[in-house]
């Protein structure tokens, strides 16, 4: 058999992936399983298991059955392993329509204390709060990330504060929240954690708050971090700041090691040049590893480009 790295099934020998999560084997060596001879005892052991199975067999059937219990939403978490909610999201991402109840049963999990579970959800939330077909359910959709943005805690806060700031970027008519957004994206800059320092810059370039410019600018000038000078040149890049466009150009140049990174941050930067820097590295004039990064980026900076036309 092969055991499933990623949910613990054990699959067959032939499998290529995982039956249950779909999850790649390639690579997962066959554990072969040894059958233990059975002993006297174990035997008469099986024996009497069978009378007693026999026995309750027809117990239950003489009697009567009990009155099933209502059943509770399939999303909480007290129902599943974590493993099988997190499977439950990745499906539930292949699903067109889903009645609102179970969305706002997901928008729960956003404060999950497993972290993979709270960054799945801030996933669809986000994608929720962008694509629904209702108004009024993007909106709540909305204000269920800024909340989580500001009180959930680890990859959950992080990504629902970068799933809040890409429906801004996406036209979201977020004027009545700003306060909110200004403070939760104050919030996160002054937390000790890159990650979410980072998506509080992410949130704040995003909305278009140019006053945040200084504080920027000083990450990028001082930080010791690299990963946070990119993700403050990414913000300034999208606010206009000639110090973000120049940092992020010379980052997709190099062979850095965030030089993918630096590619993304061009989807969304408000520079002229940043258009035909990504058309000129997808034509592999800055070497093959950067083309398909580029590419990505540059269908991504086109569809914003439409959206917000």
């Amino acid at each position: 058999m092969k055991h499933c790295p990623k949910c613990a099934y054990d699959n067959a020998d032939s499998a290529g992936k995982c039956e249950v999560c779909q999850g790649s084997l390639t690579g997962v060596a066959s554990i072969a399983i040894q059958v233990p001879e059975k002993s006297g005892l174990q035997a008469w052991s099986f024996l009497f298991s069978g009378i007693l199975l026999l026995a309750c067999g027809a117990y239950f059937i003489r009697a009567p059955l009990p009155v099933p219990k209502a059943p509770q939403s399939v999303f909480r978490e007290g129902n599943f392993t974590y493993e099988g909610v997190l499977y439950s999201l990745e499906k539930m991402k292949q699903l067109r329509f889903l009645p609102l109840a179970d969305r706002r049963s997901v928008a729960e999990l956003l404060y999950s204390q497993d972290e993979q579970t709270g960054f799945a959800a801030a996933e669809l939330v986000g994608a929720w709060s962008r694509f629904s077909a209702v108004p009024g359910e993007c909106s709540e959709f909305f204000t269920a990330l800024l909340k989580a943005a500001g009180a959930s805690h680890g990859a959950a806060r992080r990504q629902a504060a970068m799933e809040a700031g890409l429906s801004a970027a996406y036209g979201f008519p977020f004027s009545v929240y700003v306060p909110e957004m200004r403070k939760t994206a104050a919030g996160l800059m002054k937390e000790n954690d890159e990650t979410l320092n980072s998506a509080g810059f992410f949130l704040a370039s995003m909305s278009g708050f140019t006053d945040f410019a200084p504080e920027l600018n000083k990450v990028l000038a001082s930080s010791p971090s690299p990963y946070l000078k990119l993700h403050a040149a990414c913000a300034l890049s999208r606010l206009g700041g000639a110090a973000g466009h120049k940092y992020l150009f010379s980052m997709v140049s190099s062979e850095a090691e965030l030089r993918g990174e630096a590619i993304s941050c061009l989807s969304y930067s408000v520079s002229p040049e940043a258009g035909p820097f990504l058309e000129k590295a997808v034509a592999g004039k800055l070497g093959r590893q950067a083309a398909a990064p580029a590419k990505i980026a540059l269908t991504l900076r086109k569809q914003l480009a439409i959206i917000n036309r």
